[in-house]
């Protein structure tokens, strides 16, 4: 699997995008729309030409003896075609096409013809080609075949030559076969720049005799093609079979998930094996695609082909399956919504993500590539297949919140007709209830292969412009900050505007130097915020691999012991993600801001919270429970080796506890000029009629933090510290957290209390 990624080119253009047929502009939009057995070709945009015989203007034959037809037959070079009706192929021409050894495809076993008609020719063709050689390989599979080849020309330059091979009988030195070119033709449109006309439709095809060996088991879905090349023999039965079982395990991956073929009418599906094209880049040398899914009209009649150079070395079982989820996955969407009416982006990166479960390290190296296009929306502007590698991050978000059947739901519902935006809608939910976590998920590494650190450090180095920028914190002399708090004003340290499209997110670095480091009074936390009602605010404190968020709750969000902390090499990121449906212009700023007095803060805090935002339970721990689980029950009263009433049923409780919340009041009295008491009071207390069993809690209130120092409880500890701020809406709002601490390093639970209460009016 990690021969595949090393292999993917890294210019943006470069990796096979396997859906040609949503990417080639010009040539889909008018040759689709005219001849309904016209065979498209799904593949990545590849940047470079096709070179020799294979290139040029496709309106003209290409170089070579050209012959025209007599009498309803091409004769030329001792091959012909003979057409059923003359009349209709009156215009047709046959040119013997001369590619050089390097270009010649692969298992190419005769000259290599190339048919080329003004009109649309529905009818039988008999072609004969003689032919006086033999198998260039020992292998009872291998057979002569003719190749019908289809050349797709791409707008970004570039093109390629994929063959669908039917039998041939070989009598007397002659080849012949019979098909119908319009089921095989590309068509060419070819506009004048002068007068934005189109020029007629030419119907191509390229025509030659093969040697192929094909395998494939009773019953099957796959039908597994090689063509051969003389003297070469590079993939045996064997690993052609693994190859084969690798594809039925697909097959059957997408069945066990709930999906349909139902459109597929004709199975067993081609997999074929061939060199794909190959181009320069100018940075990163030669480079070729890995696999493409090709189909006919309704999308689900189609084929595989994979490169053969990821099988130069032979094929071990396994070793292809991200890439043959991903290419059996076009095909799998095809049986939902039609051609023209699919969404390529969310193709790609529903189908990437699919590639990725089959990764150890889950993240394509094709999803880097693009990957800062993704802070421009979780659902972008401009529908490209760039826009859904890069996305492949949010389908793993999204499958993980809303369970992966959700994709499926979203293919079922376009299928039956319903615009996309109502179907992401549905199937996701409304996305200004999740961007923000989606965000979250992806800077901090839980979806992406994203680092928190490397994500700062670059914003600070004023590098990777796309996710954001740094604001650097300049500090006013001690007594002018004393001045400003003692006034009732804010101590502005720094600000920026971030401009973020919609259901979009940029970051910003926040940095400061030691010298205005020391200007920082010591006690002094400076706070984090946002205006405007659309934006969603979170921090995080980063030192290495660890990463603490802290969100905007209504007064910004408190860098907490920030001298210390960036003392101790701990730096601040902030993300500021953009809920609504427009771009719009944040300003984020950093600040000193006076703070609440403990007068101000007595009170009811009636939307009082407190959620359990993180449980921890050693490994060891869970062994112990899981081990005394095993044992037969014994009358011992020795102590539990646990140290505490730990087993598996508690321990699944506990759990279950975190991301969980409970409400209620919360109470805070004033015992003193800075000290007071903290209360929360649920519901369930009431009802139990228990609040009596629980004492308050005792702060001391300072530089707008109530602090609880240690409290040590018979079982546990609790260590808890809450910032207060004045909110936005004449009111003042605490949120802090407590760790309580059964075992230390063994097992903790971390509690957030948050809540708001009006000011008092005078």
């Amino acid at each position: 699997m990690n021969k595949i990624n090393d292999m993917l080119p890294a210019n943006p253009e470069s990796r096979n995008k396997r859906r040609l047929s949503r990417h080639t502009g010009k040539w889909l939009s008018a040759a689709s729309a005219r001849i309904p057995a016209i065979v498209l070709l799904i593949s990545f945009l590849l940047t470079g030409c096709a070179s020799g015989s294979f290139s040029g203007d496709a309106s003209q034959p290409s170089s070579g003896n050209a012959y025209q037809i007599e009498d309803g037959v091409l004769s030329g070079d001792g091959a012909t075609l003979e057409f059923e009706d003359s009349d209709d192929a009156a215009d047709a021409v046959m040119t013997v096409l001369e590619p050089d050894e390097d270009e010649a495809p692969d298992g190419l076993a005769s000259d290599l013809f190339q048919l080329d008609m003004g009109t649309v020719y529905e009818d039988a063709v008999t072609i004969a080609i003689p032919y006086d050689g033999e198998c260039p390989v020992d292998d009872d599979e291998a057979e002569l075949v003719l190749g019908i080849g289809t050349t797709v020309e791409l707008d970004a330059g570039g093109a390629d030559t994929f063959y669908t091979y039917i039998p041939a009988d070989l009598d007397d030195g002659v080849a012949t076969a019979e098909f119908t070119p319009a089921d095989y033709a590309e068509m060419a449109v070819h506009g004048d720049a002068s007068t934005g006309t189109s020029a007629p439709y030419k119907e191509r095809t390229s025509l030659g005799l093969f040697w192929i060996t094909s395998t494939y088991k009773d019953g099957g879905h796959f039908k597994v093609y090689m063509p051969l090349q003389a003297h070469t023999f590079y993939l045996d039965y064997n690993e052609r079979c693994a190859l084969l079982d690798d594809l039925e395990a697909v097959y059957n991956d997408y069945i066990g998930k709930g999906y349909t073929y139902s459109k597929r009418s004709d199975w067993p599906m081609n997999v074929t094996l061939k060199n794909l094209q190959t181009w320069t880049q100018y940075a990163t040398g030669t480079s070729g695609a890995l696999g493409y899914y090709s189909y006919g009209n309704d999308g689900a009649q189609g084929q595989i082909y994979l490169n053969r150079s990821l099988l130069d070395n032979g094929y071990t079982a396994g070793a292809l399956n991200p890439l043959l989820a991903h290419e059996f996955f076009h095909f799998v969407q095809l049986n939902y919504v039609d051609v023209g009416a699919d969404l390529l982006w969310f193709d790609e990166a529903t189908a990437t993500y699919f590639e990725s479960t089959k990764m150890s390290n889950a993240v394509p190296s094709i999803v880097a590539q693009y990957k800062e296009l993704i802070f421009s929306g979780v659902f972008p502007e401009d529908n490209t297949a760039a826009n859904g590698y890069c996305r492949m991050p949010l389908i793993k978000f999204l499958a993980g919140l809303r369970g992966e059947e959700f994709i499926l739901n979203a293919y079922k519902t376009a299928g039956q007709g319903a615009d996309w935006d109502s179907t992401l809608n549905s199937a996701a939910g409304p996305p200004a209830v999740w961007t923000a976590d989606f965000y979250q998920a992806l800077v901090t590494g839980k979806v992406s292969d994203y680092a928190p650190f490397t994500i700062y450090s670059n914003l600070a180095d004023g590098k990777a412009s796309a996710l954001g920028t740094s604001v650097a914190l300049v500090m006013p002399e001690a007594d002018e900050i004393a001045q400003l708090l003692e006034d009732g004003d804010p101590v502005a340290l720094g600000k920026t505007t971030l401009s973020t499209a919609a259901f979009g997110a940029q970051l910003a670095a926040i940095t400061i130097d030691e010298e205005n480091l020391k200007l920082l009074p010591d006690g002094t936390d400076p706070v984090v915020k946002l205006s405007g009602a659309d934006g969603d605010l979170r921090v995080f404190a980063i030192r290495g691999k660890n990463v603490q968020t802290a969100s905007d709750t209504g007064g910004g969000v408190s860098l907490k012991d920030f001298k210390d902390a960036t003392g101790n090499k701990y730096i601040f990121l902030a993300l500021v993600t953009n809920l609504s449906d427009s771009t719009q212009d944040f300003e984020m700023s950093v600040e000193v801001e006076p703070f609440p007095t403990l007068d101000e803060l007595v009170g009811v805090y009636n939307d009082g919270c407190m959620t359990y935002t993180e449980v921890f339970i050693s490994d060891a721990l869970r062994a112990e429970a899981a081990a005394e689980a095993a044992e037969p029950e014994s009358d011992d009263d020795s102590e539990d080796d646990l140290g505490c009433d730990l087993n598996l049923d508690i321990i699944a409780a506990i759990d279950n506890m975190e991301g969980t919340s409970q409400y209620g009041q919360i109470i805070i009295e004033k015992t003193g000029e800075n000290t007071g008491t903290f209360f929360m009071k649920t519901p369930e207390m009431d009802e139990a009629g228990d609040e009596d069993d629980f004492e308050p809690m005792t702060f001391t209130y300072e530089n707008g933090y109530l602090d609880f120092g240690v409290i040590e409880q018979d079982d546990y500890t609790t260590e808890g510290r809450i910032a207060a701020r004045y909110g936005k809406n004449n009111d003042v709002v605490i949120d802090g957290t407590f760790t309580v601490v059964v075992l230390p390093d063994e097992f903790w639970i971390e509690l957030r209390y948050t809540g708001s209460k009006p000011l008092e009016t005078t």
